[in-house]
């Protein structure tokens, strides 16, 4: 049969010998190389053996050699070379041997290739000599001395690669973008089997419908009986279900309408090429389910809404798809009393209630089938029960009537256990069903239940650089989660909003290929599939959401950890501290069927920042939430208070813990049951006065001074300790110094450490303090918790600090009010930075500035500044920073006047000029810190507004040279490259003087792009240097590219600009050179002529007239016919020059249109053209046609002197050719040329292979291809 399908296989193989011919060229479609395993699929040429299966082209019989592409690529640690027949989709077969230090790669036919020999020059590290083989079927590479070789075949493409002798671990990997291309071969390979497997079976058996209606007394049924295997989609939209089959059928529905059941108010068939929709019109209320047995479909229609309960299914699911042996139910609830009372949830906006349930998986899978909540406690199962260590008493279980869920009374940032609503402990599932994913539209949950059309919310977008920024802007506190899996980019929210992405896909395609909405219940779904992969940031604004998708994280996602527990009844689970959780949602992801579980959460972000791989389940790299892909069927996800628990009906399976298993005590600290070693008694160690310090002071040296042995190590802790409660660090620690060296054994104990480490935190070392008592010896210790989390604060790592803090405030009453405060302020400051201006604003209440010293005050008012800007309090937020200010203390209070500077810019208190003021002023008195680092970014930021490119590119190097390492100068650094990008590539720098733009570029030139962005701009600015005639430095960068960084057709055009230069700088030599150099056969046809006529030019320049006329002899047009004109002109050919202006004149003579200004002088120069070749006819017949039009010009009086009868020797005649004769035709041949062929750099996108390989199809208007970046990854060279 044509088209069926010849081979459809999986292959296993565990070791690839690379010594066996490749499969057959219709059985290789792709190839697959990773972890020792290749998966080979293979299919059927389908379209090539489409009329004669049987036969097939051998390749011997190919009359014409194919080029070889060799690309050899200096890699990290390695080199790696890659053969690709250029217009091919597979290699031909081959075979791999290798023998000492010759490695020889032969295929079954004849190959060229030029890029053979240039090996060696490339990867000299690796490879001494390389040549292609007399007859074309072999390459041998002589590779040096202790070099290993590893190749993987992918597609059309063979990966060599050359390791060193010292390479551990597995072999490089193949890149990215080759397995998401293969990956896509393979989705695009199984869709097309499987439609000519469908094509098959139809064109054997003619699809057959029969329709059977049943009324019962709950129910109404009507089932869909084919005699063929087929897919459907369901779907609902309030009154109307459509039901969407992929057969065609003529059935008469005459006899069912006439006996239509009572819930179901019409039915009609709807044809679509191949396919049929059958629309049911049901009652509003109505309940509607539909499943799958075997080849029928059944639809059961109900309006008593408690039937279908024992489905557990959502509510509000419109739209899903079922497969060939899909056995899942789908629900599709009806409309809801708008009389019946609704509930509200956390945000305030009404949904409808619906019974706690434990989900039904739709589509395909699990068979509908309902999984039993044993994670919790069985007699609970309204409010989860709350997760206990093992051998921790359970307190007596309420029944659910007992359960009191209140809501927050506030739209204030809620805590874990009042964020979500009364379902919080269930599970909400969304079903998908699994296949191709570009089919996707098909697969969506678009909306349904009560109308919310009119409750949108516009996501708003805006392109920053290169990144693409997402702004959901919520008017209330709203839950959600944000992973990456396969490439998809996945936004939950917790919102019955409907989510408007109308303003979103025009600024999402250049990344990414779709943007898919989903909804069920009350969470919506975001898919955004992406072409290539990106960074991901997701973080809170106000109450809104902002992701961002590009090169660069704009702010850290706060990363979350899996911690190993015990639950009821001794089962192994699995902990995450996720505080402020919001919804648990199970769904299936389309693309690979898998069961996700999803966690969402109110902000700030927080998330797994790498993949974790149990044997029961994975964790997703996620930017904000909790995502699981489970392994096993029983998986349950829930939540009690702060935390996330994961576990199953018999547990998890996790590695043994050995014998020093301990439980989890760490929330149960009872500082007074036993002794504390690392505590510090430092509060009861102050001296009252001075006089007693002393005495105290020299009473234990004198003691120290009579021992030499404990006593003296004992004394010697206790001068410390005294030294250190007092004030005078700095002498405490030559004492522990001192200990540490002479008492080793002493010194490695906790209490001496901890002391230790107190003592690095008041003599301003947080950094050695830190990494003393970052130990696992200390993890659960509150006292070393105390020290660790100052130390933590003060040296910047504020996420090791808001661990600590716990621990460390629930010992905090035993220490001094000194070490008190400063913990209250850490753990503000870290609520701040975490954007918890609610949970700040409590601890900032607990702050008592009575017992802050002058930096505590300084510090105490910046934080209640920055608290007040995110609580819109302007007023208030000025005063706190300007308290903070008159402190004097300097490190804080420059911030608070940074903060200040901004809050007045911001609600346009001053304007920019008055700003950069402010801030030079800053960072002229103030170094050597963040504070000075953020100062320098705002001021570069105001310098772009203001247009100030120089100024802003200073401060960003002044940045750098502050500290290049700083997160800031790095984000800044990032932030002016893509201005300085956008400067030179989207045209802004065409609002500067050339010259002005130039020196630009030249003194910031290391901003420039690496790749084929960067070669862009480098041609956009050799156009620049010919506006201001510096030819010499134009030349230089474009030779540059034609000669190093460009390759194929981009290549050609190119040089064709270069040679356009040489012209302007006479030197068309030079250009005839760069042109033959480049030139290559099968060029796209506007490029070849592009090329003909800057040839001709150039030949003309050098008087080869005859050469010049006969290269433009194929071409026709207008800048052609004037370019022959010029070039007669030249060679004083007057007759023909008369002619060719005439005959491109044409018939301009008739009609009313007036003649422009070159026309006018085409006209001057023919009357002078046939003057000087004395053809009086020619004058006559051009002046009965133009005087007309000629008299209403301004060179009337010219025309009259060079058309009257001839008077060559007349003196007005003379000066009137002179003039014409001075018009510049290289002026207006670069002005033509650059109109025509320069007005749309940005089309220079295209690689050569797809300018080479669409050369023979494409017509004749296609534009030219034009950069493509050559092999090299290094920065551009100008």
């Amino acid at each position: 049969m044509p088209h069926k399908l010849k081979s459809l296989q999986l292959i296993h193989i565990l070791d690839i010998k690379r010594s066996k011919p490749a499969l057959k060229r219709w059985g290789r479609n792709l190839k697959m190389v990773g972890a020792g395993i290749t998966i080979v699929l293979g299919m059927g040429a389908f379209h090539s053996h489409a009329q004669n299966a049987s036969s097939t082209l051998p390749v011997e019989q190919v009359s014409e050699v194919s080029e070889l592409k060799v690309i050899a690529t200096k890699e990290d640690g390695f080199g790696r070379v890659i053969l690709k027949v250029v217009g091919r989709n597979l290699l031909p077969e081959f075979s791999i041997k290798q023998d000492n230090s010759i490695f020889v790669v032969r295929f079954s036919e004849r190959l060229s290739s030029s890029s053979v020999t240039a090996l060696p020059r490339i990867l000299s590290d690796y490879i001494s000599i390389a040549r292609l083989d007399p007859d074309g079927k072999g390459i041998r590479i002589a590779f040096k001395e202790d070099v290993r070789i590893n190749t993987m075949e992918a597609g059309e493409q063979l990966f060599v690669d050359f390791l060193p002798k010292d390479w551990q671990g597995l072999p490089p990997a193949l890149p990215a973008d080759v397995v998401a291309e293969l990956a896509k071969r393979a989705e695009e390979a199984l869709r097309l089997a499987r439609s000519l497997e469908q094509a098959d079976t139809g064109s054997r058996i003619q699809p057959e419908l029969d329709i059977r209606i049943g009324d019962h007394p709950t129910f109404s049924r009507i089932v869909f009986g084919w005699n063929i295997p087929f897919d459907s989609t369901f779907e609902r939209k309030g009154e109307e279900v459509s039901l969407f089959f992929n057969h065609k059928t003529d059935i008469d529905l005459s006899k069912v309408r006439a006996s239509l059941p009572r819930l179901i108010r019409d039915m009609r068939l709807e044809k679509d090429g191949g396919k049929s929709r059958f629309v049911l019109t049901v009652a509003g209320g109505a309940d509607v389910r539909a499943f799958r047995e075997g080849n029928t479909y059944i639809v059961d229609v109900t309006g008593d809404r408690a039937l279908f309960d024992t489905a557990r299914s959502e509510d509000y699911i419109t739209r899903a798809v079922s497969k060939d042996g899909d056995t899942g139910i789908l629900v599709a609830k009806g409309m809801p009393d708008p009389n019946q009372p609704q509930d509200l949830n956390g945000l305030g906006q009404a949904v409808a209630k619906s019974e706690p349930s434990s989900g039904l998986v739709l589509g395909p899978g699990p068979n509908g089938e309902t999984a039993k909540s044993e994670l919790f406690l069985p007699d609970q199962q309204v409010e989860p029960a709350r997760m206990r260590p093992a051998g921790e008493t359970a307190a007596p279980t309420l029944p659910p009537a007992a359960l009191d869920v209140t809501k927050p009374a506030s739209p204030a940032m809620p805590n874990a256990a009042a964020s979500a609503d009364s379902q919080s402990g269930q599970q909400q599932i969304i079903g998908q069903q699994s296949g191709n994913a570009s089919h996707g539209n098909a697969e969506r949950m678009k909306g349904g239940g009560a109308d919310l059309s009119s409750q949108s919310l516009l996501v708003e977008t805006k392109t920053f650089g290169r990144s693409v920024r997402l702004y959901f802007p919520f008017s209330a506190p709203t839950a959600a989660a944000v992973f990456k899996k396969n490439g998809v980019i996945w936004a939950v929210f917790d919102t019955i909003l409907e989510l408007d992405v109308s303003n979103v896909r025009a600024q999402l395609q250049p990344i990414a290929d779709d943007v898919e909405v989903w909804r069920s219940g009350d969470s919506a779904i975001l898919r955004i599939p992406l072409k290539n992969p990106r960074l991901t940031t997701f973080s809170t604004e106000g109450y809104g959401w902002l992701l961002t998708i590009g090169d660069l994280v704009v702010e850290p996602t706060k990363p979350l950890h899996l911690a190993r527990t015990e639950i009821s009844g001794g089962r192994a689970a699995m902990r995450v501290h996720f505080e402020s959780a919001g919804r648990i949602i199970r769904m299936r992801d389309p693309g690979s069927g898998e069961i996700l579980h999803v966690v969402t959460g109110f902000g700030p972000a927080r998330g797994f920042v790498k993949v974790q791989r149990l044997v029961d389940f994975s964790t997703l790299v996620s930017a904000h939430g909790i995502a699981l892909t489970e392994h096993i069927d029983d998986l349950q996800v829930l939540r009690d208070e702060d935390f996330v628990y994961i576990s199953s009906n018999r547990g998890l399976t996790l590695s043994s813990v050995g014998a020093n298993k301990k439980a989890d005590l760490s929330g149960l600290v009872d500082t007074d049951s036993a002794i504390r070693e690392t505590f510090l008694g430092l509060k009861e160690l102050q001296a009252k006065t001075p006089v007693i310090f002393s005495k105290q002071r020299q009473g234990l040296e004198r003691k120290l001074s009579k021992f030499d042995d404990l006593m003296a190590v004992q004394t010697e802790l206790a001068l410390s300790k005294l030294l250190v409660a007092n004030g005078y660090a700095f002498e405490a620690l030559g004492h522990l110094q001192i200990m540490e060296k002479s008492a080793p054994e002493f010194a490695r104990g906790k209490g001496f450490r901890t002391l230790f480490a107190a003592t690095e935190v008041f003599a301003g070392r947080p950094d050695e303090a830190f990494r003393r008592l970052n130990h696992p010896e200390f993890e659960s210790d509150p006292d070393a918790s105390v020290w660790l989390a100052l130390a933590a604060a003060r040296s910047g790592r504020w996420r090791e600090a808001e661990e600590a803090l716990p621990r460390a405030l629930s010992v905090a009453g035993d220490y001094s009010d000194k070490v008190r405060q400063m913990l209250l302020l850490d753990s503000v400051e870290v609520s701040v930075l975490d954007q918890q201006f609610t949970k700040a604003t409590a601890e900032l209440a607990e702050v008592n500035p009575a017992y802050l010293d002058q930096e505590g005050i300084a510090r105490y008012n910046l934080l209640r500044g920055k608290i007040a800007v995110a609580r819109n309090q302007t007023s208030e937020a000025h005063d706190a920073f300007r308290a903070a200010i008159d402190t004097k203390y300097l490190p804080i209070a420059n911030d608070a006047w940074l903060q200040d500077v901004k809050l007045s810019y911001q609600n346009n208190e001053i304007d920019n000029e008055k700003a950069i003021d402010e801030l030079a002023g800053l960072t002229t008195i103030w170094r050597g810190d963040d504070v000075e680092l953020e100062a320098l970014r705002a001021l570069a930021h105001l310098y772009v507004e203001k247009g100030e490119y120089r100024n802003a590119f200073e401060t960003s190097k002044a940045a750098a040279s502050s500290d290049a390492a700083s997160d800031v100068s790095r984000l800044l650094q990032d932030e002016m490259n893509g201005v300085f990008t956008s400067l030179f590539l989207d045209g802004k720098a065409n609002e500067l003087p050339a010259i002005k733009a130039l020196s630009l570029y030249y003194d910031f030139r290391e901003m420039t792009p690496v790749g084929r962005r960067g070669d862009e701009m480098v041609r956009h600015l050799a156009d620049k240097l010919v506006e201001v005639d510096l030819l010499d430095r134009a030349a230089e960068l474009l030779s540059h590219q034609v000669e190093n960084r460009l390759k194929g057709a981009a290549r050609s055009q190119i040089a064709a600009d270069l040679a356009v230069v040489y012209l302007l700088d006479s030197k068309p030599n030079l250009a005839l050179d760069s042109l033959r150099r480049t030139r290559q056969s099968q060029l796209p046809r506007s490029l070849e002529r592009q090329r003909r006529l800057v040839e001709a030019k150039a030949l003309a320049e050098l008087n080869k007239v005859t050469l010049a006329l006969d290269l433009l002899k194929p071409l026709d047009g207008q800048d052609v016919e004037q370019l022959k004109a010029d070039i007669l002109w030249r060679a004083k050919r007057w007759q023909e020059t008369g002619e060719q202006i005439e005959l491109m004149l044409g018939d301009r003579w008739v009609g009313n249109s007036d003649l422009d200004k070159q026309e006018q002088t085409n006209v001057l120069r023919a009357a002078v053209a046939y003057s000087l070749a004395d053809d009086q006819l020619g004058i006559d017949r051009l002046r009965k046609k133009f005087a007309q039009k000629m008299s209403k010009t301004s060179v009337a009086g010219a025309f009259d002197v060079v058309s009257l009868p001839i008077e060559r020797g007349g003196t007005q005649f003379k000066a009137i050719a002179q003039q014409i004769a001075g018009i510049d035709t290289m002026e207006r041949f670069l002005d033509e040329y650059r109109s025509r062929y320069l007005k749309k750099p940005e089309n220079a996108a295209q690689s050569s292979e797809a300018a080479g390989d669409d050369a023979q199809t494409r017509p004749a208007s296609d534009t030219a291809p034009a950069d493509q970046a050559g092999q090299g990854n290094g920065p551009n060279e100008a």
